[in-house]
């Protein structure tokens, strides 16, 4: 259905996809998104995207509610729809204790995928700022034999935010673990 998307925002695809975004006013653009690339988007436009395929186009979108500037890809990325983002040292790095792979950030967030090891705690070298740790599997928050927070709150639906307080969260399972990390820079 057209619906309209007025803050700018992102999103990550939950497996590969292909969608047709049909903008208003403009001619129509494929889009086709590997597992786990994330795509940034300004807003204030209405669209409808299609789904051409038989795979089901699955996503966790998150709009930013504040006023983002200073766009900057912390990869090799050309274009920021979408952003693609070979891992590698492009960027610091700001957790400990996970592989992450910086995205993109504005004047206000900066915006990683982590993924925690089996046995490993993922922490903030930077705890005094508000990091919102968004689980890429629900499953993964259910119990604390998956991932558990130790320290600085808790999960909700599958989603953890701190405030400006150190925090840390481990992953008992046997299987690596993926989420967004957003952190507040300003």
């Amino acid at each position: 259905m057209l619906h309209q998307h007025d803050p700018d925002y992102f999103w990550i695809a939950l497996g590969p996809s292909t969608i047709v975004n049909a903008k208003l006013d403009t001619p129509e653009t494929t889009v086709t998104s590997e597992d786990l690339s994330i795509h940034y988007t300004p807003g204030k436009f209405a669209h409808v995207a299609r789904n051409p395929g038989n795979r089901p186009f699955d996503n966790i979108t998150i709009e930013l509610l504040g006023t983002q500037s200073g766009l900057h890809p912390l990869c090799d990325a050309v274009s920021l729809d979408p952003l693609d983002c070979p891992p590698g040292d492009s960027a610091p790095k700001i957790f400990t204790g996970a592989i992450e792979r910086p995205s993109f950030q504005t004047k206000s967030l900066r915006v990683s995928l982590v993924t925690i090891d089996p046995g490993k705690t993922l922490e903030s070298n930077e705890p005094k700022r508000a990091t919102w740790i968004i689980a890429l599997d629900t499953l993964d928050t259910k119990s604390a034999r998956s991932l558990s927070v130790d320290a600085g709150g808790k999960w909700i639906g599958g989603t953890f935010a701190s405030s400006s307080s150190a925090w840390s969260l481990t992953n008992h399972a046997t299987h690596a673990v993926r989420a967004l990390a957003v952190v507040r820079r300003d």
